[in-house]
């Protein structure tokens, strides 16, 4: 299949981005680049709600645009850290960590990422790069009273077409907090998918799941819970 690639700037941030020749109008990058350099200018400013509505219909397209590639992957997830950092600027503190902890499973090398430039949203971010350890962390001792949490709202992904149009599937392994009101927080990617969109798509359904929370000796608890979503493709 022929890929066309071109090079982007997003923000601070150089990603190279791949899409399908018959999508991959130079029109399309070059808008993405200016939309981004745009968002990172108002977060800078802190013109936060400004930021959202934008990078909002960014990732959107992207969902539907973007394949499988280091490049996508990169572009996606400056566009979700953005997000991350719009919300922690309005004040939405659990939004801001899904959405930095999402761009962290989708492009690892984002840790590394310095934004100091952004302010108190980016000092925030990065205090705040690995989940709490909680009092039922897997690497800490059993408890023989604890009850697991139980699944009542799981939506469904819905299938993006970018990886539809590369024939993409495979299966999601994530480790989230569930909190006591039975919330997932923290989202750590165990076993990424190969289109860094189906992540995105993944992630952004388990965000809307909500558990009955974990228990032990009757009162619910914090504990780290592990999912999977598996994706086939649609017939």
């Amino acid at each position: 299949m022929k890929v066309l690639c071109r090079w982007a700037l997003a923000g601070a941030l150089l990603a190279s981005t791949c899409l399908p020749a018959t999508a991959a109008e130079d029109r399309t990058l070059t808008r993405w680049a200016a939309d981004l350099d745009a968002t990172a200018a108002f977060l800078k400013a802190g013109r936060y709600g400004r930021a959202v509505p934008r990078l909002k219909r960014l990732t959107d397209e992207m969902v539907q645009l973007l394949g499988p590639g280091t490049g996508a992957a990169r572009v996606l997830a400056a566009t979700i850290s953005q997000r991350a950092l719009a919300e922690a600027g309005l004040g939405n503190l659990d939004d801001a960590l899904w959405y930095w902890h999402v761009a962290i499973g989708i492009e690892p090398e984002f840790l590394r990422s310095d934004l100091s430039e952004f302010g108190e949203p980016g000092r925030f971010l990065q205090a705040n790069s690995l989940p709490p350890p909680g009092p039922a962390d897997p690497a800490g001792p059993p408890d023989p009273f604890l009850e697991a949490p139980k699944a009542r709202k799981r939506p469904r992904p819905v299938y993006p077409a970018g990886a539809k149009y590369f024939e993409v599937q495979g299966q999601l392994i994530v480790e989230v907090v569930l909190g006591v009101d039975g919330r997932p927080r923290y989202p750590k990617v165990l076993q990424p998918l190969p289109a860094p969109t189906l992540t995105f798509v993944a992630l952004d359904a388990v965000k809307q799941w909500r558990f009955e929370p974990a228990r032990s000796r009757g009162q619910a608890v914090e504990v780290h819970y592990r999912l999977t979503v598996n994706w086939e493709m649609p017939r």
